[in-house]
Formats: structure tokens, C-alpha cells, sequence
């Protein structure tokens, strides 16, 4: 990623630059793939500490972890401008006041060894204002540009330490304006709600764990009259609280289910509250087509443009065995040759898991090509068990079990007492054509279905 010092961040936001790059001391990064009046934010989402101060602390990478927001960044990696923090909150928290930013105890427990000089504090104070310097400077520009701003500010929490059932999403609204703002509170509350994760219960709350009352929703709603800031917290239920365990497939649906929520609550912002003239979803989105879609489209498309199941499956002497199995009464069970692969299935497969599918941000296009890879790697399955007894499985695993329709229809077709082979087929005029087919399907369904149809009428049809 593009590393740019402060003053470098700020030029490029003064001209309308999109860009993205981490501040050239690592503290934090900013993606701005197109100016809307959206701002995802994940302040304690990082985990690292300075070297000197990593020697004095007395808290294990697990203690620190687990008052930090991991995978926050994650969760809103797809919006079009994102704040994302890599400093652990242990070194500065974002979150509070400067004069209580910089922990002594936290959480009941000491955090260094010895205290920390005031070149040591003063140095953690400095990447502080630093970070709240470029926001100010990104809300004022988005402010300028369409009358007003939304905020997202994401959070997560520790769920276990509460004696009672806390809420999956928390929104603190105590110190936001709330009569003016309170129908797209209320609309976010609502799109929160909506999201649906397997095996948990989402119960959204206002106030409920948390009220709101952090400092940089503080600060951007003093500072600008025009900016609504969203305290979202995530109950943790996407890792495992205890050992640091992370489960993919729970962060992958919050992520996506996030993503519309954020999207759909901007939209309805956008239309009561900036002057954007056009207030679909769509455009509060960016135009540029994320790199690693370019990239695994692409690769996806060298190597499955001539990857076609059906001239492997197909038997080569088809015709040939099919005479000699409507010849025998349906009684002589043909013996197909099949087309030899001319790849190498584990190498194939292999190819198609190392595409860089899981570096595209946007979590919905990230599935569809996963999916797709999927897919690609089943059919291999299938063509590399042609002729086996696992060719039955794999054929079954990926196309599903037949229907009683389709099992009925085979057994029409096989079991038919005047089948007709191709060379006797007869050509009909179009009127005649029409009739017959209407008298075969009247047939077929008194056969097979059981049941009895009025006349047919050309009038149906």
C-alpha cells in the first residue's frame, strides 16, 4: 500500500484526489475510492504497539487483543472511504480525550512495567492528533461538498463479562441529535435488525450497552453541525472471546450484511439531509472496479474458457450404442467410450483455489466468484470419475438428485411402445405439427400423471 506523510494526505484530499495509503509511521491508513458523504471508521481495529513501549507493557498479545475491535476494519473494508486505526488502543486510545488517551491501568489491570516518560507520551499524542487532523479535514471537505456527512464509527465488545443477554448491535445515540436525526437512527436500527446470522439471535439496541458517549463521535458532532456519527458496536460473536479463534464464515455474512445496512441507511441520509442530486445506493458507491476483480476475472477466464463438461461427458459412440440399445428392447446396457482429459484435475484445481479471489473487498463479489471457483473445482470432480462408480456421487453432489418428474419423463422416454428412431422421422406442416404435439402432450399426461385434462383447444396454446 502507498505510504504518504500527513501533509501529503491532506494535499490530496484539498484536490479531490482519491487515493489510498497507510500515514507514513503505520498508525493508521485511509481509503478514499470516491468522495461520498459516507465515512466508515475502525479505530481500535489495530493491535500493534511501538518497540519501546512493547518491552515495558505487561499485558500478553491476547490481553491487549481482547479490549481491542478486531476485524472491524474487515467489516467495512468495502465503503468507499474508510479510517482504519493499526495502533492498539493500549499505546493511544482514539476513543478518549487526550489527557486520558495514553492508559495507566485499564480494565482493572496495570499496563506497563515502569511509567512512561513524557517523550514516550507525547510521542503517542502526536500520531493522535495526527490521525484527527486528516479526519477533520476529510468530514470539512465532505461537509463543503454535499451540505452534510454521515459517520459510521464501528465497534465491537466483549459479551461474556455481562450477566444478563446483551444486544448483537448497540447504537449509542446519547449525544447525537436526536430530534433532528431521529428518522435515520431509526432507519438504521431497522436495517440492523434486518441482518440474520446462523445460530444467533439479533436483538437491536439503542443505549443499551453503550451510550454513545466516546470521543470521536464527541469531537465530530462539536466540530461540525451538519455530520451525524454512528457509535455502532458488534457484539463479538464472530470469534471466540476467550482463545482469539476467529470464525470466517460468521465475519464473512456481517460483513456483507453490514455493508447493506451501512449502504441503505446512507441512502435514505443522502436523501433527506445533502444536496446529491442522485441518491441511489448505487452511487454512493466507487465508480473503479477493484484491482483484484480485474485480476481474478481474468485468470478465472484463461483458465476455464475451454473447460466445457458436456464434451466429456458425452460419449463418443453415442449413436453407435444407442441403435444397439433400442435394437436389444432396452435390455442391453450400453458401453460408452468417453473423451480423455487432457488436464491434470489436482493441478487444476489447484490453480483454480490460488486465484486471488479472496483479496476482493466488496464481500457480495468476493461470494459470486468463490462460488464460481467452487463450482469449477466440483465439475473437475465429476469429469476426473467418468466411468467410475464416485462418477454417480460427484454427478449427484453437484446437479442434485432427480426430481419424480424427471425420473416419470425417463421413464416415458425408455419405456415408450412405438419409439421412433431419427432416420424416420417424419416432417409435418405446421398446423399438423401443432396437433400432434397437443395429442402426444394429452397422452403424456394421462400416462404418466394420472390424470384426466379437458380437450385440448388450439386456443390454449
Amino acid at each position: 500500500m502507498l505510504k504518504l506523510t500527513i501533509e501529503e494526505m491532506l494535499a490530496r484530499i484539498g484536490a479531490g484526489i482519491t487515493f489510498e495509503a497507510t500515514c507514513i509511521d503505520g498508525s493508521f491508513s485511509l481509503k478514499i475510492e470516491e468522495y461520498t458523504p459516507i465515512i466508515c471508521a475502525a479505530i481500535h481495529d489495530g493491535h500493534q504497539l511501538r518497540p519501546e513501549l512493547k518491552e515495558k507493557c505487561l499485558l500478553s498479545d491476547h490481553e491487549r487483543w481482547y479490549e481491542e475491535d478486531p476485524e472491524t476494519a474487515t467489516f467495512i473494508n468495502s465503503l468507499p472511504i474508510t479510517f482504519v486505526g493499526h495502533d492498539s488502543r493500549y499505546e493511544y486510545d482514539l476513543n478518549r480525550p487526550p489527557e486520558s488517551a495514553v492508559y495507566d491501568i485499564a480494565w482493572g489491570k496495570k499496563v506497563w512495567a515502569s511509567d512512561l516518560s513524557s517523550e514516550e507520551i507525547e510521542a503517542s499524542l502526536l500520531k493522535r492528533r495526527q490521525f484527527y487532523r486528516v479526519l477533520h479535514v476529510l468530514v470539512a471537505r465532505i461537509e463543503q461538498q454535499y451540505g452534510a456527512c454521515i459517520v459510521f464509527d464501528i465497534h465491537s465488545y466483549n459479551y461474556k463479562r455481562w450477566n444478563r443477554h446483551v444486544p448483537l448491535f448497540n447504537l449509542g445515540t446519547l449525544n447525537i441529535d436526536r430530534k433532528r436525526f431521529q428518522k435515520t437512527i431509526s432507519r438504521f436500527r431497522r436495517e440492523l435488525k434486518k441482518i440474520t446470522i446462523p445460530n444467533i439471535v439479533n436483538v437491536t439496541a439503542t443505549n443499551d450497552v453503550f451510550k454513545g458517549s466516546g470521543y470521536l463521535l464527541k469531537y465530530l458532532t462539536g466540530q461540525f453541525s451538519h455530520t451525524l456519527v454512528f457509535a455502532t458496536e458488534v457484539k463479538k460473536i464472530y470469534c471466540n472471546e476467550g482463545t482469539g479463534e476467529k470464525y470466517p464464515v460468521v465475519i464473512e455474512e456481517l460483513s456483507a450484511q453490514l455493508k447493506i445496512a451501512i449502504l441503505n441507511t446512507s441512502t435514505y441520509f443522502a436523501r433527506i439531509h445533502t444536496n446529491l442530486k442522485k441518491k441511489g445506493r448505487h452511487f454512493l458507491l466507487s465508480k473503479e472496479l477493484d484491482n483484484a476483480i480485474i485480476q481474478s476475472d481474468k485468470q478465472l477466464y484463461r483458465l476455464t474458457r475451454n473447460f466445457e463438461i458436456l464434451n466429456y461427458i458425452n460419449p463418443l459412440n453415442l449413436e453407435q450404442e444407442k441403435r444397439r440399445f433400442f435394437a436389444s428392447s432396452y435390455r442391453r446396457t450400453p458401453l460408452f467410450r468417453y473423451r480423455h482429459l487432457n488436464i491434470d484435475p489436482y493441478l487444476y484445481k489447484r490453480k483454480l483455489y490460488n486465484l486471488p479471489v479472496d483479496q476482493i473487498n466488496d464481500p457480495h463479489i468476493r461470494t459470486l466468484y468463490q462460488d464460481i471457483v467452487h463450482a469449477y473445482a466440483d465439475k473437475t470432480d465429476i469429469l476426473a470419475t467418468i466411468g467410475s462408480n464416485k462418477f454417480l456421487y460427484n454427478s449427484l453432489r453437484y446437479f442434485g438428485e432427480p426430481t419424480e418428474r424427471d425420473v416419470s419423463n425417463a421413464r416415458f422416454i425408455l419405456y415408450s411402445p412405438n419409439h421412433i428412431g431419427d432416420e424416420d422421422l417424419k416432417v409435418y406442416s405446421d398446423t399438423v405439427a401443432l396437433e400432434k404435439m397437443m395429442e402426444m402432450a394429452h397422452s403424456y399426461v394421462l400416462t404418466v400423471r394420472r390424470i384426466s385434462l379437458p380437450t385440448w383447444s388450439p386456443r390454449l396454446w
